[in-house]
């Protein structure tokens, strides 16, 4: 009864791990497409939801249309059960494969308290990967595909088991329609097939067993083009430019997923993903070493592949994560360790299981994230008739594809599908060279901006220079974002005041002083907004008190010189 209890226990946090709101990301673009591959019943042939993506590469192309039966899927789900079947769905997703991952590692005859304590350490560390996009399909497929080919490894006649024979090219395919990590599972089986000819050779022999797992690979390999790209997604240029370029040579190089492990616990402070997927990689590195006359060739070549994508971007984390569990689990079965279960062993996953509970955030049950999220002031554009074209940070750029299409069409969304419009977003932003030269270029007529919020350190210099500049009006604001209009596009919608934007800022200026009084970047955004509201004494005092805290703070240095420099 109380093995029972703490197995029900491990799987209940490893369920409750999954619970996360829905806030920004690419969830949003994916939905909209959703909704748009299923009210026109066909495939965008050019990007519907940004007027900055006007001509498409065919790389591009091929990455529109990669995801469109999980968008739809998700879609559909969304509008028939509503945003909480989103959260259900990741539940699900994850707490399948923890119970498949701990099915094989038992199976090998890892004994119960182990496994379970395999299973639970990677729920943690999977809480980055806790998003709501395909790839976390990806997750779940990539391990059913992998256990496809276990069993064809290890079980004898399983080569003749008809629907294992079937699932795996149905698999492919569907797989090929949902997200572009299919190439991992074609990957798998390519390196399955090279193994298993690597035996025949090796025996001399080409037995009907090889005969028709070869076949097997090759009809799944193939099953995976039946998709609108084809086998374009495979292409050697997409492969480069999306997996193998190294990070700091794409546009958006500072997007998180391509951060390597090391960059993400020192720019993010994110030590719990760091220290997992070091001891998960050590944990796996120490269990070959123990089975090292027992090592399979198959299990290896994953494992330095899948340590070597992990080690280099974020992104590619969560199959060292998965793999990490059922190879350290497999190697440790082939040990002779007893098999007996001392109760007392089970104080361990007990324990891991109740750090995973107290782990849970505040709030996580609920459906939305709110306050990143830029509700309102949606509704206000669209009910209010903002004139067109709309710009936006391109972080709320999914959000507005879904709130605000087919009415507005945004500058740009997380996919950046546009390189010149993702260049020129940042431009915009930092109010650096000729942005007003770049909104008139694009004809931005309403500019959505985000203030100072939980999630940003800074209010955006363009925030600033909208309110000094006449030609623009505040049309509305509130704690998340404020929405400008210019002044020739009105068309009857009535301005806020000037001074309403300047004291909400400087109200979440003091807020986050008082909150994180001993940061200085909390007292130096202090500063920059009385600055730019002309209030000088006050910023000189805003300003020294940085630095009194960190004296290499160069914005608050950089302000002091140019209050002298004005004589204040």
């Amino acid at each position: 009864m109380a093995i029972k209890a703490v197995l029900a226990l491990g799987f209940l946090a490893i369920a409750l791990t999954a619970v996360k709101p829905i806030d920004l990301g690419d969830f949003w673009w994916h939905l909209a497409t959703g909704r748009y591959i299923v009210e026109n019943r066909a495939l965008p042939e050019a990007d519907p939801f940004t007027f900055t993506a006007t001509e498409l590469t065919a790389q591009k192309t091929t990455v529109l249309r990669a995801y469109w039966l999980a968008q739809s899927c998700m879609y559909l789900l969304v509008d028939t059960f509503g945003f909480a079947s989103m959260l259900a769905l990741r539940v699900a997703l994850l707490t399948f494969i923890s119970v498949l991952l701990y099915m094989m590692i038992r199976k090998r005859g890892l004994n119960r308290p182990f496994s379970l304590l395999l299973v639970l350490g990677i729920a943690a560390a999977m809480r980055e990967y806790n998003f709501l996009r395909p790839a976390l399909l990806s997750f779940a497929l990539t391990l059913l595909v992998f256990a496809a080919l276990e069993r064809l490894r290890t079980v004898p006649g399983a080569y003749r088991d008809y629907r294992l024979l079937a699932g795996l090219p149905v698999t492919m395919a569907i797989w090929s329609n949902m997200h572009g990590a299919y190439i991992v599972g074609a990957a798998m089986i390519g390196l399955y097939l090279a193994y298993e000819l690597m035996l025949s050779i090796r025996r001399r022999s080409f037995d009907r067993r090889f005969t028709v797992l070869a076949a097997l690979s090759l009809v799944a390999l193939l099953a995976s083009g039946l998709n609108p790209a084809g086998f374009d997604y495979l292409n050697p240029g997409l492969i480069i430019s999306e997996h193998l370029m190294p990070a700091p040579l794409k546009p958006g190089s500072f997007i998180t997923e391509y951060y390597s492990p090391l960059r993400y616990l020192r720019e993010l402070g994110r030590p719990v993903y760091f220290y997992s997927l070091t001891a998960y990689t050590a944990l796996m590195a120490f269990s070959f070493a123990l089975n090292r006359r027992g090592t399979n060739l198959f299990h290896l070549a994953l494992a330095v592949i899948f340590a070597a994508a992990a080690w280099k971007a974020q992104r590619y984390g969560a199959y060292l994560f998965i793999f990490s569990v059922f190879l350290t689990g497999y190697n440790l079965s082939a040990l002779e360790l007893p098999r007996r279960e001392d109760i007392r062993l089970y104080a361990l996953p007990a324990l891991a299981a109740l750090l995973l509970l107290l782990m849970l955030e505040a709030g996580s049950f609920r459906v939305f994230r709110s306050s990143v999220i830029p509700t309102s002031a949606a509704s206000f554009i669209r009910e209010s008739g903002a004139p067109a074209n709309l710009f936006a940070p391109y972080f709320w750029g999914g959000f507005l594809d879904w709130e605000l299409y087919p009415n507005y069409r945004t500058f740009i969304d997380g996919r950046a599908l546009s390189e010149q419009a993702f260049l020129d977003h940042g431009t915009i932003i930092r109010w650096a060279g000729q942005s007003d030269a770049l909104l008139n270029k694009y004809g931005i007529n309403t500019v959505l901006l985000f203030n100072l919020t939980t999630s940003s350190q800074i209010i955006p210099p363009a925030l600033f220079a909208l309110l000094n500049d006449s030609g623009w009006e505040p049309a509305y604001t509130d704690h998340l974002s404020t929405v400008f209009i210019r002044r020739g596009a009105m068309a009857g919608i009535r301005p806020i005041s000037r001074d309403r934007v300047w004291q909400q800022l400087i109200g979440l200026c003091r807020a986050r002083v008082y909150r994180f009084p001993e940061m200085a970047i909390s007292h130096a955004q202090l500063g920059v907004t009385y600055y730019y509201m002309g209030m000088m004494a006050e910023a000189r005092q805003s300003f020294l008190r940085a630095l009194s805290i960190d004296p290499e703070e160069q914005d608050s240095r950089l302000f002091l010189q140019a209050i002298e420099a004005r004589g204040f």
